[in-house]
């Protein structure tokens, strides 16, 4: 979210949650279990606040990608 310039207050107001939520969610050390309807939510509540369509595999930080 960081790259994109999204701040944690924006974030929790399009998806209606609270900013502590979303903190959790960006600091956490493991990836929380986020699947379904709940991630469409995020990746379009991200690609309206962005600006562009932000998918999925965006949503990790590169360096944790491992093939």
């Amino acid at each position: 979210m960081a790259r994109y310039d999204i701040s944690n207050i924006d974030l929790a107001k399009e998806l209606d949650m609270r900013p502590a939520s979303i903190s959790h969610l960006r600091n956490s050390k493991t990836i929380p279990s986020i699947g379904g309807d709940r991630l469409t939510k995020l990746c379009s509540a991200l690609s309206k606040l962005a600006g562009k369509k932000i998918h999925f595999a965006e949503l990790y930080e590169e360096e944790t990608i491992t093939a």
